[in-house]
């Protein structure tokens, strides 16, 4: 009878282990970046919103390309920089996921596209499939967002006289989210 009781309460104890190690990998996902070429797929057609080539004919798109420019190399090197493709300063805002560890890169990611769909809306290996995409709650759930303006001010300054607030120093004007996103706005129409 004890060794029943006793076999019964082991036997609980891994279901509750598997159960714990199921539930627990589920929550605690690595998403990956995947890159704005698998995204293309599915947002540039146009009944859809078109919004790959709302991203491609934006600022956004070029960004790592405007560091290699002579402008930006001539402020680098003036400024002991030797590689603005490769400087973190820059590349936080010039690049997307610029300081995650490579384990969180698919090979169809390619930095030198620039600032991509992941930087507004987080890493898509999970939320990309199009049976998750069709649901917001899903994707949200998949590690998705929707994008939040305040996000935008990481990279542009609402007021670049501040010298307290780190920005770039090619922007020149005072930055608003609001107006800014105007241009680059890419609904998926319902």
């Amino acid at each position: 009878m004890r060794t029943a009781i006793a076999l019964l309460l082991i036997s609980l104890g891994l279901v509750f282990l598997l159960f714990v190690k199921i539930n627990s990998d589920s929550l605690i996902k690595d998403y990956k970046y995947i890159g704005v070429e698998r995204c293309k797929a599915c947002h540039s057609v146009k009944f859809r919103g078109d919004q790959y080539n709302i991203w491609k004919n934006s600022p956004h798109s070029g960004s790592m390309l405007a560091l290699n420019t002579s402008k930006a190399k001539d402020y680098a090197f003036k400024n002991k920089i030797t590689d603005p493709l490769k400087n973190m300063d820059c590349l936080k805002c010039h690049s997307t996921g610029y300081s995650r560890e490579i384990k969180y890169f698919e090979s169809s990611f390619n930095l030198m596209e620039g600032v991509q769909c992941e930087s507004c809306h987080n890493p898509g290996s999970e939320y990309s499939k199009y049976q998750i995409m069709i649901s917001n709650g899903k994707f949200i759930g998949n590690g998705g967002e929707e994008g939040n303006l305040k996000d935008c001010y990481k990279c542009h300054s609402a007021n670049v006289s501040d010298n307290k607030s780190v920005k770039c120093p090619f922007q020149l004007k005072n930055f608003n989210a609001e107006s800014s996103f105007q241009l680059i706005k890419h609904s998926i129409p319902k």
